[in-house]
């Protein structure tokens, strides 16, 4: 993610700007693992759906409670 979109998700919602994180370098890693184009890679195809992915998840639309984090 682009480091000045992060830091304006973690003004409004820390937790969301942390899942944001761990979705897009989970995204990254298996874009890597499947062996996709590096540029794909580089320009965020593979880690921009995932960190809005996780957002989602674990950061706005669920209930409070640990278990949102083992979806």
């Amino acid at each position: 993610m682009h480091e000045l979109a992060h830091e304006h998700i973690s003004v409004c919602s820390p937790i969301a700007a942390v899942m944001a994180m761990i979705g897009s370098l989970i995204g990254v890693a298996t874009g890597v693992a499947v062996g996709a184009a590096p540029e794909n890679i580089y320009f965020g195809l593979w880690g921009y759906n995932a960190a809005l992915g996780a957002i989602t998840v674990g950061g706005t639309h669920s209930q409070k409670s640990r278990d949102r984090y083992f979806l």
